[in-house]
């Protein structure tokens, strides 16, 4: 009994000690989309208006909390990880309190647990992009309103539309989460109870979703409005007009991640197997249950599929794992001739997921350090006299204190794929902006911009990671 209730604080500080163990202060990018929302915040930080100067294809919130965040500690990348790490406490809470509600404490414990051990989580929890920071929220909002169904006072239908309307104003895909919350209100009474709650919730849930986007609107000028949903809607729902760089179609849900997450699959499908047996005076169905399946539809269809997705999936696939196993260590009370094929099973599930956790930590412990790297040194030591900074890997723009030109700052695969960006254009681009530094991966194909390097520019750095190239104009300055 003690255990359960010290449960979650102990997983908690679980967590908080294995964050302890990663780099969240240095100088490396941690996940895919990471340069873009730090070069956005210093460009947005330094005066340019995000949509109108600076694209961006998702909702400000999040950007503009990392503005703030920067006003304070310029430069500094701390305390931007940690909004992701407070945020993260926020969603393993939510989630806490929602399987609880339904599950039990046991339940919702073994969820959690599973949830930080799953694959890439530790990594996106502290990284700063948009993923957790929205999801937390969204799930917040499906626990207040779970949890308050039975009363469903206003002010937790406010509250509960408050919190999504933040997370739908930092990352759209969050919006999968409404048919999640009919399904929660479905859950327990009859067919008219549940009409008279979505009679009760839908209403003033919609409103207070709107209300908090428009509040949140307001920070916008006119313009920025207008290229925020031209941009928005590009990205998300126009048709693909350029297969220069492929296109989403060949981004698939990767399948082999279940098989490779055999510690949470096997557990969930026996949980799934058992609910698909009727039995006398049992629910035929589980919310949990349903949202893997709805999300395993889901995102099967969805293109493009990113790995970093994979977060929307492990939340209810934990949850099916977790009862599976609860469900199997209440059988071995009955029956005790599997209890130790269970211990064992569970020994090597615990094994497994211990040494990913600590394979994904020290991973991240071996990542570039960015501060160290003899092209940021070289770019450091001419900052005071650079304006604009073009380059390939955008999160040395953040540590170098240096903007890209405002119109690159995400040079994105959803942008090329919508042709509202070309190789040709950002060639343009950089012309029309001519950055006394320019930044190119060694891996890259630099022959795109033709003459514009040979011509008005001189390479004056190179290493097997990148080439820094100086514009001639500048070489006496700088």
């Amino acid at each position: 009994m003690r255990l359960q209730v010290w449960g979650l604080p102990i997983l908690l500080g679980v967590y908080l000690l294995l964050v302890s163990l990663m780099p969240l202060a240095a100088a490396i990018q941690i996940g895919a989309d990471e340069g873009f929302e730090l070069a956005k915040t210093l460009l947005v930080e330094r005066g340019f208006r995000l949509y109108t100067d600076v694209w961006s294809d998702q909702p400000p919130l999040y950007t503009l909390a990392l503005v703030g965040l920067q006003s304070g500690f310029p430069g500094a990348i701390l305390p931007c990880r940690l909004l992701s790490v407070f945020l993260t406490l926020v969603l393993l809470v939510a989630l806490f309190e929602l399987v609880k509600a339904i599950e039990g404490r046991t339940t919702a414990l073994v969820t959690i647990a599973l949830l930080i051990a799953s694959p890439g989580f530790l990594e996106l929890s502290v990284s700063c992009m948009q993923e957790i920071p929205a999801l937390s929220l969204g799930i917040a909002a499906l626990s207040v309103i779970h949890l308050r169904k039975a009363e469903l006072h206003p002010r937790w239908i406010v509250a509960g539309g408050f919190l999504f309307g933040a997370s739908v104003a930092m990352k759209l895909i969050t919006l999968y989460l409404l048919p999640v919350m009919m399904l929660l209100l479905s859950w327990g009474g009859d067919h008219r109870q549940t009409l008279a709650r979505f009679i009760k919730v839908l209403p003033g849930f919609a409103v207070s979703v709107g209300c908090t986007l428009a509040l949140i609107a307001v920070f916008l000028p006119t313009e920025s409005m207008v290229s925020a949903f031209q941009q928005i809607r590009e990205a998300h729902f126009a048709n693909g007009v350029s297969s220069e760089f492929g296109g989403p179609e060949q981004h698939g849900f990767d399948w082999n991640a279940l098989l490779k997450n055999w510690d949470q699959a096997l557990p969930a499908a026996c949980a799934l197997l058992a609910l698909a047996i009727p039995r006398k005076g049992r629910r035929t169905w589980n919310p949990g249950a349903a949202w893997l399946g709805y999300a395993l539809i889901l995102f099967a269809w969805h293109r493009p599929w990113w790995s970093y997705y994979y977060v929307h999936v492990a939340m209810p696939l934990c949850w099916c794992a977790a009862r599976g196993l609860t469900g199997a260590w209440a059988m071995t009370n009955t029956q005790r001739r599997f209890r130790g094929i269970l211990r064992v099973g569970s020994l090597a599930i615990l094994t497994w997921m211990s040494a990913r956790v600590c394979l994904e930590i020290r991973d991240l412990g071996r990542l570039p350090r960015i501060d160290s790297s003899l092209a940021l040194q070289e770019i450091r030591a001419r900052a005071d006299r650079v304006q604009w900074l073009f380059t390939d890997d955008p999160v040395y723009s953040f540590h170098a204190g240096i903007p890209l030109p405002p119109r690159l700052a995400v040079v994105s695969l959803k942008r090329m794929w919508s042709g509202s960006l070309t190789r040709a254009a950002i060639v343009d681009e950089v012309r029309t902006k001519m950055p006394e530094l320019i930044l190119l991966r060694s891996t890259s194909d630099d022959s795109g911009f033709g003459g514009l390097l040979e011509g008005s520019y001189e390479l004056t750095f190179r290493d097997g990671i990148h080439h820094l190239y100086i514009r001639n104009a500048s070489l006496r300055e700088l």
